[in-house]
């Protein structure tokens, strides 16, 4: 591996003094300072728009991320030896938000509440006013770049996933069930589904169509991909923290990222509805949430995730790879069940 490293590395203007690992990245202890060798497969448009944004964010304050740096060449994608896509991060070090830690979930809803209102404040920075949806807009060294906005829609989004839940207990019921998970699956599937089939219900009407056209219109982009893994809390407490991973940032609504955090700490914590409460005021304390947002993200936790990402796995493998830690999860959604209808009431009732 280090061999593989010292390939990559050589294509840098970095004086590497000394390689090590961490969760089985390459980092490199260098003069310039300490940066982690990761796998990208995102185009070189995607990562100059992704350095843009992070530059953007250390210019205004958040000096904590994990923005590419360039080869010699000043291109911010290389490749290791078997022709394999690499990028050289600025290493962020600290500790990862913990999902049992209530002070540190309340630290994580500020700093993403931080994080949203630069991002909502400079997006002429880094989105591109004209240009085919979709599509990256680089400087001339590709270094830089900006997006031209394609929305991801809520609503459809969770319209789809209904339908995929539909193709998974069809492909069931049309075969034996040989399986003690599929008999599982086929029991309470009209539970799930029915909740997956009102969250998109939530959606309807003009108030949505209106929030869709202000996003556009405003260019929100938020992370898509906010948990506990994308905050380091780099102190001994949580005043000062990095955050990292926005290999999926796009533009969408910025509750996408507060449900993320949001519904990995309720599904550790049994649903419990004092820590939603703590994590929803948290973030509103710095950055008010919106009637319309709110509505966004009482349908999105609507939504049985969980049920879905079991389902996805079911079809999307070898059926015979099926284990029993897929029994297993099954088994702890529906012992949660109860907690999280009485999270949603909760949820209806106060906010």
């Amino acid at each position: 591996m280090e061999d593989k490293a010292e390939f990559v590395y050589r294509q840098y203007d970095l004086d590497v003094m000394r390689t090590y690992k961490i969760k089985g990245c390459v980092c490199l202890d260098t003069k310039q300072g300490e940066y982690v060798i990761r796998p990208y497969g995102e185009s070189a448009g995607r990562a100059a728009f992704e350095n843009s944004l992070k530059s953007y964010l250390m210019d205004t304050g958040f000096k904590n991320v994990d923005i590419i740096f360039p080869n010699s060449s000043g291109e911010l994608i290389s490749f290791d030896q078997y022709r394999n896509p690499v990028v050289v991060k600025k290493l962020i070090k600290g500790r990862e938000c913990s999902l049992t830690d209530r002070k540190e979930l309340k630290a994580a809803a500020k700093a993403l509440a931080g994080l949203h209102i630069k991002l909502e404040e400079g997006a002429d920075s880094f989105i591109a006013p004209k240009g085919e949806e979709g599509s990256y807009v680089t400087d001339k060294t590709g270094s830089s770049g900006r997006y031209q906005a394609a929305v991801k829609d809520i609503r459809k989004m969770l319209g789809k996933h209904c339908l995929e839940l539909a193709r998974v207990r069809k492909y069931i019921l049309s075969g034996r069930r040989n399986n003690e998970f599929e008999s599982e699956f086929i029991r309470c599937f009209d539970i799930y589904y029915r909740q997956a089939q009102e969250a998109p219900e939530l959606l309807e009407g003009d108030w949505y169509e209106g929030y869709m056209d202000m996003i556009r219109r405003k260019k929100t982009v938020c992370h898509q991909s906010f948990d506990q893994h994308s905050i380091l809390f780099t102190g001994e407490g949580t005043k000062d923290y990095g955050i990292i991973n926005f290999e999926h940032c796009g533009v969408s609504s910025l509750m996408t990222d507060l449900y993320q955090i949001l519904r990995k700490a309720l599904e550790k914590n049994e649903w419990d509805t004092e820590l939603g409460r703590d994590i929803i005021d948290s973030y509103d304390s710095e950055r008010d949430i919106s009637e319309d947002e709110m509505r966004i993200l009482k349908a999105m936790l609507r939504f049985p995730e969980k049920f879905w990402k079991l389902a996805d796995r079911y079809i999307n493998r070898k059926k015979s790879l099926i284990t029993q830690r897929s029994m297993i999860k099954l088994k702890a959604l529906n012992d949660q069940e109860e907690n999280r209808k009485k999270f949603i009431k909760f949820l209806e009732e106060a906010y």
